[in-house]
């Protein structure tokens, strides 16, 4: 009986919250990536087969504050999912800054994703190789 009660009372409640949903199409991203480029600087230096990759972005976009960047690698034929690492990322200069090296050989395909703002906030990508 009790577990009827709470299941009432969980469908009455769960009837009346106000739910908000927020999707973030490749399209808006693209569209983001292109408006916001003249302001996020990728440097890509080579060393004896090692690339060496710094990133410089705004703290803050449109008023969102830096939320994550990711690096990610594109898919391999055959593979069910894509390689998605998050990057550390600190402040210098009034900028958010961070960095990776990866082998010449395996940086193709990789890019980097830049989030700003709280749940329906912009992504920016950027193909880095």
């Amino acid at each position: 009986m009790i577990k009827y009660v709470f299941l009432i009372v969980f469908s009455i409640l769960s009837a009346s919250c106000n739910a908000t949903s927020c999707l973030i199409t490749d399209d808006a991203i693209a569209k983001n990536s292109i408006e916001y480029a003249n302001v996020i600087d990728i440097k890509v230096s080579k060393n004896n087969g090692l690339l060496s990759v710094v990133l410089t972005a705004p703290i803050e976009i449109k008023g969102m504050k830096f939320k994550s960047v990711i690096l990610h690698k594109d898919k391999l034929k055959n593979e069910p999912d894509e390689f998605a690492m998050p990057l550390n990322a600190f402040i210098e200069n009034g900028k958010v800054m961070t960095w990776y090296n990866v082998d010449e050989k395996t940086a193709n395909g990789n890019y980097l994703t830049i989030d700003y703002g709280e749940d329906c906030g912009i992504s920016l990508s950027y193909r880095v190789m």
